[in-house]
């Protein structure tokens, strides 16, 4: 087992527990903790943007998550295989999108200017 980071906490240790172990899947209790944050993102985000752009903010604070974690690697973290790196990012896009699906919030119908609601054509 390889040496644990210095800030390594019993919690870490608990969410480590592998889930399924394969050349191509990879979950452990972690995946817990990136579905739920990506629900929470995608809850947060969906109320203040459009479902498109709330999506594509909670994918990019997702990966900069990514990011972080592999900066901290050894510090923070326990290294971890590219197949897990992977699964973290899919499992908590599902989260993002599954919140932003209950939601149920579609792009918001564009503003019209007092002209149009008139009938009135823009000169433009």
């Amino acid at each position: 087992m390889p040496e644990r980071p210095p800030f390594h906490t019993t919690v870490q240790e608990i969410l480590d527990w592998t889930i399924v172990d394969s050349p191509l899947v990879y979950v452990d209790l972690w995946s817990f903790v990136h579905l739920t944050s990506g629900l929470i993102i995608g809850m947060v985000l969906v109320r203040f943007m459009r479902a498109a752009y709330a999506l594509a903010w909670a994918v990019a604070l997702i990966l900069l998550y990514e990011v972080v974690e592999l900066a901290l690697n050894d510090v923070v973290f326990v290294p971890e295989t590219p197949v897990d790196l992977l699964w973290d990012v899919i499992i908590g896009f599902a989260g993002a999108y599954t919140a932003i699906r209950i939601a149920g919030r579609r792009s918001p119908p564009h503003k019209r200017s007092p002209k149009q609601e008139s009938g009135e054509k823009d000169a433009s």
